[in-house]
């Protein structure tokens, strides 16, 4: 526990200490206590804070360890009317015999007089049936309004629906009832399933309400105008949502948009406004002032000086203040000469814009942690660069894509791909102009998902395989489920980056960038069974009304093995599922989906089958130094996701922006689900009925 007390910090194991109202916590949780007037714990002085002092030390007697284990996932305690404690406990375990039942517990705890478990058995009992209750909290808070003295309330933060799904073996109510639409809708959820914090002093859309105080990141992004690159990409499109609705004040964001065929860039902006995350800004009508601060700016960043015009390039070097430099070639298998010109060339460009720029403030360049992936071991430093980056590029200048593309593994030596390969050389890039400008770099791991409840507008990452296995076709992975899945968070991710902008601002290194490594393996460990496992049971709760067969997974880390059962159990059944198809419009989209899948596996496996150590206390301390207000505006603590409640989000996302099926239609898939499941076991027993009699055969014969 760390408890911030006149500016002191004391720390405390809770599973050490013995409370006569609370369950028995086994296991180590972190706590963060701020601001408890009238409970200082200087030497001298009476101990009332800290996980026995806020609420042990209300009484004069001790109790037993007698309760059942039960892991509460927050509790504020507000000790009096001016001081508040927030416990956050990152430890989300399953609740040990039963305990939301509150068996002997309700009777056997001492009381003295005012019974809470009386009251918190009998609270628990309205709690399905409070209407306020969220999808992703299912909290319910228990005021005790006299418990010592009257200065003195204990609130009691209580998840019931998660405790009562585990308790049970169910899903939640909302996961196993919700037959429509507007059901689901009236039980919303929160960007990233995690514990309950405060709300942000926002409006509707996210900014400062009336009368409200700017936080110290909103203030630094008052009247200071943004240039981005990559606004339509992965996180490009939340990076720009969470500025607009979080930062109210901020000036112009220039965006860098490039023209496509058919498609204006008038036309490509109302495209970009039309995500669902940014809907909402665009219909809104009051919302239009807040539309009117994007500015596009045409260019392509893989063009010489990106292809802006003179009188853009004049209009940013005059007005811009941050620069977010995010565009990128993602791909893992493009070409060493394309993502060369595109991740290094377009750096390149970008630092010699900035450097004309009047008032810049802070250049963030977003890299990837695995930028140095043959390392086993990676700080938050930029290391030497794999080659020299100007004689690579004049050295494939002259050359035929085709012909660079035969000797780009030998250029890339150690790195799995071009992608990773060029980062390194375009962190190098970054850190070489760190003398003239106040730059970054930011180095986020494997990303997942996006900030409006499991939004999901492409086949980033692990999404093909989620997506194959809602549809019952993907059912083997090359993966080592020992090994640590680096995931996080889109939205969490964005809103460090954001932070990182303001930090830089404010401290900048004239030396060198400072890097940032953003991972959760570290702070919140995940390794990839937990990760599988996790998706597989979320998708047997979410089952695809189109879904062709039961959801079996074969994870592995041999090769061989991988191959022979992709055979078995993917590829053929995707050649008889096309066979019809094939005859009626010659199409064979199930075959093609396997051979994209396998290609996709085949460039994530060298990830799925390592792990790494991230150093990340340049993260850690930028975290610490952030304010209170600005983590509950720019919330990104890892420590406080619950995976399984992420993942079961994720799942829910790929189904009803990928599939394209709204929960009204879950009933009718888990009945087609169920029959499933009943001909998955006819034909197990089938098959080990012929196994045995062949065995029989061979032996008897």
């Amino acid at each position: 526990m760390e408890s911030h007390l006149g500016g002191k910090t004391t720390f405390s194991r809770p599973d050490k200490d013995l409370n006569p109202i609370l369950p028995v916590i086994d296991s180590p949780v972190y706590c963060k206590i701020d601001a408890l007037d009238h409970a200082a714990t200087e030497k001298g002085k009476k101990r009332k804070a800290g996980f026995r002092g806020s609420v042990s030390a209300l009484y004069e007697r001790r109790v037993d360890r007698i309760t059942p284990l039960l892991h509460l996932t927050g509790i504020r305690t507000p000790i009096s009317p001016s001081s508040a404690a927030h416990w956050d406990v990152f430890d989300h375990s399953a609740v040990d015999g039963g305990a939301c039942s509150l068996g002997h517990s309700s009777h056997d705890v001492p009381t003295w007089g005012f019974k809470p478990w009386t009251i918190i058995k009998q609270c628990l009992e309205l709690a399905p049936r409070n209407p306020q209750t969220e999808e992703r909290t299912w909290a319910l808070g228990l005021v005790y309004p006299r418990v010592c003295t009257p200065c003195v309330r204990v609130v009691f933060i209580y998840w019931w629906g998660n405790v009562r799904s585990m308790a049970s073996g169910t899903p939640p109510a909302t996961c196993r009832e919700a037959s429509s639409l507007d059901e689901y809708q009236t039980s919303s959820v929160t960007s990233t399933t995690m514990e309950n914090h405060p709300a942000p002093l926002e409006e509707p859309w996210g900014g400062v309400q009336a009368g409200e105080r700017s936080t110290p990141i909103q203030e630094f992004y008052r009247d200071r105008s943004v240039f981005m690159t990559g606004a339509s990409g992965f996180c490009g499109k939340i990076l720009l949502s969470k500025l607009l609705r979080s930062c109210p004040y901020i000036g112009n964001i220039f965006i860098l948009i490039r023209p496509k065929k058919n498609k204006s860039i008038a036309q490509r902006l109302e495209a970009l406004l039309s995500e669902p995350v940014l809907v909402d800004l665009m219909e809104s009508k009051k919302h239009q002032d807040v539309l009117k601060k994007i500015v596009l700016v045409p260019g392509d960043i893989s063009q010489p000086d990106m292809g802006i015009s003179p009188e853009d390039r004049e209009r940013l070097r005059r007005e811009v203040s941050v620069v977010f430099h995010l565009a990128a070639t993602l791909k893992f298998d493009e070409n060493l000469k394309l993502a060369l010109k595109t991740n290094v060339g377009g750096t390149q460009a970008v630092i010699e814009l900035c450097k004309d720029m009047r008032h810049l403030k802070a250049l963030v360049y977003v890299s990837t942690a695995y930028s140095q992936c043959p390392l086993q071991e990676i700080e938050e430093r930029v290391y030497p660069p794999p080659t020299d980056v100007e004689e690579l590029i004049q050295k494939l200048a002259p050359m035929s894509l085709e012909k660079v593309s035969k000797i780009e593994t030998t250029i890339v030596g150690k790195w799995p791909n071009t992608y990773t390969f060029t980062k390194a050389l375009a962190e190098h890039v970054i850190n070489g102009c760190s003398h003239e400008l106040p730059v970054a770099i930011f180095r986020p791991s494997i990303i997942w998902r996006e900030p409006e409840p499991g939004w999901i507008n492409s086949l980033n990452g692990p999404t093909l395989y989620v997506l194959g296995g809602l549809l019952g076709k993907m059912r083997c992975a090359h993966v080592d489920v020992s090994k640590i899945a680096d995931i996080v968070p889109v939205d969490m991710v964005v809103n460090s980056l954001i932070a990182t902008a303001w930090d830089v601002a404010s401290a900048p290194d004239r030396n060198r960038a400072k890097v940032y490594a953003f991972t959760s393996g570290s702070r919140n460990q995940l390794i990839w069974k937990e990760l599988l496992q996790n998706l597989s049971d979320s998708t047997h709760m979410l089952p695809s009304v189109n879904c062709m067969y039961y959801l079996v997974m074969v994870l592995t880390k041999h090769l061989l093995l991988y191959r022979l059962s992709s055979i078995l159990f993917e590829l053929v059944p995707a050649c008889f599922a096309d066979v019809v198809p094939y005859i009626r419009s010659g199409k064979h989209k199930n075959v093609d989906m396997y051979i994209k899948a396998k290609k996709f596996n085949g460039m994530v496996a060298y990830f799925s089958n390592r792990e790494w150590k991230f150093h990340d206390a340049n993260m850690g301390a930028l975290l610490e130094k952030t304010s209170p207000e600005d983590r509950d505006v720019f919330h990104f603590d890892v420590r406080s996701i619950v995976w399984k409640d992420y993942l079961y989000e994720y799942v829910k996302g790929v189904r009803t922006y990928l599939v394209k099926e709204p929960l009204d239609t879950l009933p009718q898939a888990r009945k087609n689900y169920q029959r499933l499941y009943i001909m998955h076991w006819a034909l197990m027993l089938v098959l080990m009925f012929l196994f045995y009699k062949l065995i029989w055969s061979l032996i008897f014969r």
